[in-house]
């Protein structure tokens, strides 16, 4: 191997071999670099499947960005050579370390906290490790530590298929006994005790192996040795660490660390790294615990102490919360902070605000999933079990009541706010909005309720009413587009929301108050978005990617000084200006790390499910079909809270602006793909529109009746004689059809079910669409225009967003496992006959998809699950921390 070439890289040296493969030292012949070359082995490089699976692997693992762990550059290929190219990390291995004899506290713990930043950056991805152990630890001569080899235990593993339990340990230990199902793969002194039996893995076998570390830094001695394998995993399935090892003079907080995580129990031992990390710094260390005796037990009045921080690391993972089972003296007003992870480990909303607390800061209220399959979820903060909210399907932009009790939310499915006891029973109707785009709602004292829709003023019901109207007037001439995220002050002495002028930032929106009753509003802050008034005095509010406090006078309704960063890194959804934090009026709060985003991405992607093409290139783009010709895609361009239509010319590499004034939805093409069609309310009500995809010429009517607000794909059929497409109402969506020639649509297909995503098959007498009527959304087809004479099932285990190819034999849709594909046969009769679906590619998070005409390309806009976030941060009398930042007087 020495002087071979594989792509650029030339191999200079060995490195070392094991289970990984053989490891060499190589020169970027490009960019002049060295790197580390992982030879693969033979039995991943010559099987497709494994090299198939360990490709997607090796991908997701060049996403992790982070500086302590080793950066995948790629993957290269030479003859019936494959390596990963990896990031070549000088220094010694955390092994070497270790060799020389137990490392003192102040040099274990960087190395500690920093390892638990690498896992906690990778958790957040969704990535585990697997095989965490010293040897595949570097430390740096300058003290920083990469942690190696992230995830590709999994890569490497057997796909034993889909019956097989889910083995997907380290590959470190390959000897032939441990081939077959059941296996166990890992280094066995580190392996966590469900991993040695062979049972499926999840972060908290990182969090042993973490343990498992730390103890063998500070002791220099493994925690579970043994002479040979079998006696090792004996030790490590029955048998506990000697604490007699550990310094006596240790820390109480880090000795109670290496309990939580070498609990044999994976219940006890917490999901939660950064509970751990958080734990070892002495975050959740009272001045009681640092005056605690150092011989590893606690004072005997604070017994209850020694279990607090494997009840936190427990209670993260499982939405419980750990500051109850805490006792505090009377008068304490310690301010605490914990995270609390969603229920089943599911990404929270991306778009708009998923939480809200309750007025006395008990209650939290939280949403996962998007649109019609959003799902609340309830949090008692005092430390009860979380549980979801039945009859709050489909719900988003959760708020309470004054007193707490009730919570109200805008319904996708029913297009209407409703409001739910907090304690059960059903929903009920608080009042329709004007559209389905809302961005906000406050409840006031006397039950005023100030709502939000894109690009509206606000809107007001007053007690006793059940319809809204408008409160306040956008001021064309200030360039107000949109008056967004109201909340009602305390004794509605008037309404504090943001006012958007288009800056896609954010950063220069303005907040003001409006009064209650004339609706005029003034300007009280410049440069800010999603303000909420806190009881202690300030405005809190979103400005460049942090939460910023300023005194606020509630009398006279103006500000104090300069705003002040108090939280840095809230999330924020680009598209509505809704920044993720919620405050309590007791002085909880609740916020959701990350950045302003939109929530989606969209490129092109080849038959395996590479990506070819980023069309997010311009901006957010979103909901891209193909010309009838393959050679553009229609997009619908996302663009600080509007949305526009453009085309992208797929041979230029260039988005060309068809339709920018707010609220262009729904893109598609006409037949002869000459035109692009979509739905905008520019003339006021929505209709349908066509223009010509170069962007020349004023966009034409199709039809002058107004169809109504839905983001539901719309189809032509391949002779232009109708659109399907799918409407929203009071009642659920339809699938509808409108016909050349006439202005007025009619419902097709419609049912008490959600019915939508029609798409026609190119002969036009056949039409495919998306149906929740089984309770799950799945594919179905029927005749056109005789729907009712038959009705197929063509999905299986759930399907969204079917599209027909362009020859007709095949139908493609969207499942959770990535996209699927139904061969169609036809026969004598004429009616089609659907075989069983198959995958052609992995992929989570598809929202809209559409299929080049030969059937090999795809343009995919997705939801990159793997990023978006599942905790939420709290804090417990914030207030006090927020007074010494920001003094009100």
């Amino acid at each position: 191997m020495i002087g071979k070439t594989i792509g650029p890289y030339q191999v200079v040296a060995m490195l070392g071999d094991g289970g990984m493969g053989e490891v060499y030292l190589a020169r970027d012949t490009k960019l002049n670099r060295d790197v580390a070359l992982k030879v693969l082995p033979d039995a991943v490089a010559n099987d497709a499947d494994r090299l198939a699976r360990f490709t997607r692997e090796a991908q997701t693992l060049a996403a992790l960005n982070h500086p302590n762990i080793a950066h995948i550059h790629g993957l290269e290929e030479s003859g019936n050579l494959r390596a990963l190219v990896m990031e070549l990390v000088d220094g010694e291995d955390l092994s070497e370390v270790i060799a020389r004899g137990p490392i003192p506290l102040a040099d274990a713990l960087p190395i500690a906290h920093q390892i638990a930043e690498a896992l906690e950056a990778a958790h957040e991805r969704g990535i585990i490790h697997r095989d965490l152990k010293p040897a595949n630890v570097k430390v740096r001569g300058d003290g920083t530590v990469k942690v190696l080899d992230f995830g590709l235990a999994k890569a490497m593993t057997q796909d034993a298929g889909p019956r097989t339990k889910d083995l997907t340990n380290s590959p470190t230990l390959t000897t032939p006994a441990m081939t077959q199902m059941g296996m166990i793969l890992g280094t066995a002194a580190y392996m966590s005790p469900e991993q040695a039996r062979g049972r499926p893995v999840d972060k908290r076998a990182d969090i042993w192996a973490f343990g498992a570390v730390l103890y063998e830094m500070l002791t220099g001695r493994r925690a579970f040795p043994g002479d040979d394998l079998t006696e090792t995993i004996a030790n490590v399935v029955k048998t506990d660490p000697d604490w007699g090892e550990v310094p006596p003079d240790l820390p109480a907080r880090v000795r109670r660390v290496l309990q939580v995580c070498l609990d044999k129990d994976p219940r006890r031992r917490g999901g939660d790294i950064s509970a751990i990390r958080l734990a070892l710094k002495g975050v959740f260390e009272t001045e009681t615990d640092a005056a605690s005796r150092t011989d590893g037990s606690p004072p005997r009045s604070h017994a209850w102490r020694v279990t607090a921080a494997a009840a936190l690391v427990s209670a993260a993972a499982a939405g419980l919360l750990v500051w109850s089972l805490v006792p505090r003296p009377a008068g304490d007003e310690q301010t605490t902070r914990f995270i609390i992870r969603t229920v089943g480990d599911l990404p929270l909303s991306a778009f708009d605000l998923p939480l809200a607390l309750s007025p006395n800061g008990r209650d939290l209220v939280y949403g996962v999933g998007a649109d019609d399959q959003a799902q609340l979820f309830h949090q008692n903060l005092d430390g009860f079990e979380p549980r979801a909210i039945d009859g709050a399907r489909g719900a988003k932009n959760p708020f309470f009541s004054p007193r707490g009790d009730v919570i109200g939310f805008y319904s996708a499915s029913a297009r209407q706010f409703q409001r739910l006891a907090l304690a059960g029973g059903s929903a009920a109707r608080l009042f329709e909005p004007g559209t389905e785009i809302t961005v906000g709602a406050s409840w006031g004292e006397d039950d005023t309720l100030v709502t939000s829709s894109w690009g509206q003023p606000l809107s007001v019901v007053r007690p006793g009413a059940s319809e809204a109207v408008d409160l306040t007037r956008l001021d064309a001439g200030a360039r107000e587009e949109s008056h967004v995220w109201p909340q009602i002050l305390p004794g509605n002495r008037g309404v504090l929301f943001t006012i958007w002028s288009g800056d896609p930032t954010w950063d220069q929106s303005e907040l003001a108050v409006a009064d209650l009753e004339s609706g005029t509003h003034t300007i009280v802050l410049r440069g800010g978005a999603s303000a909420r008034y806190a009881s202690s005095g300030h405005l809190v509010f979103w400005r460049g990617n942090a939460l910023m406090a300023v005194p606020f006078d509630l009398d006279t309704l103006t500000t104090r000084g300069e705003p002040v960063r108090v939280v840095t890194d809230v999330r924020l959804y680009q598209g509505s200006g809704g920044a993720h934090f919620a405050i309590s009026q007791g002085g909880t709060l609740a916020y959701v790390q990350g950045k302003q985003e939109m929530f989606s991405e969209s490129f092109v992607a080849d038959s395996s499910g590479q990506r070819v093409i980023n069309l997010d290139a311009a901006g957010g783009a979103g909901d891209p079909v193909f010309s009838p010709d393959g050679t553009r895609l229609a997009l619908t361009l996302y663009r600080g809270g509007a949305f526009g239509v453009g085309v992208f010319d797929i041979a230029r590499n260039q988005v060309t602006p068809v339709a920018l004034t707010r609220d262009n939805v729904s893109p598609g093409w006409t037949s002869e793909g000459d035109r692009v069609t979509f739905m905008s309310n520019r003339d006021g009500g929505y209709r349908w529109y066509a223009s010509r995809f170069d962007g020349s010429g004023a966009p034409e009517p199709l039809f002058s009746e107004a169809q109504g607000f839905n983001l539901t794909r719309s189809v032509w059929s391949r002779d232009g004689r109708y659109l399907a497409y799918g409407r929203g109402g009071a009642e659920g969506t339809d699938v509808w059809v409108l016909e050349s020639g006439t202005d007025t649509g009619r419902p097709l297909i419609a049912s008490p079910a959600a019915e939508s995503a029609p798409t026609f098959s190119p002969d036009g007498r056949f039409l495919a669409y998306q149906s929740d009527e089984s309770g799950t959304a799945e594919v179905y087809a029927r005749p056109f225009p005789d729907v009712d004479a038959r009705r197929d099932l063509i999905s299986r285990s759930g399907g969204r967003r079917p599209v027909w190819s362009g020859n007709g034999e095949h139908v493609f849709y969207a499942s959770e496992e990535g996209l699927m594909r139904v061969p169609v046969a036809s026969v004598a009769d004429g009616v089609p006959r659907f075989g069983q679906p198959s995958l052609v590619f992995e992929m989570s998070g598809i929202k809209n998809f559409d299929v080049s005409p030969d059937g090999q390309t795809f343009a995919i806009e997705r939801m990159p699950i793997e990023a978006m976030s599942k905790e939420i941060h709290v804090v417990l009398n914030w207030f006090e921390e927020l007074k010494r930042l920001v003094p009100v007087k």
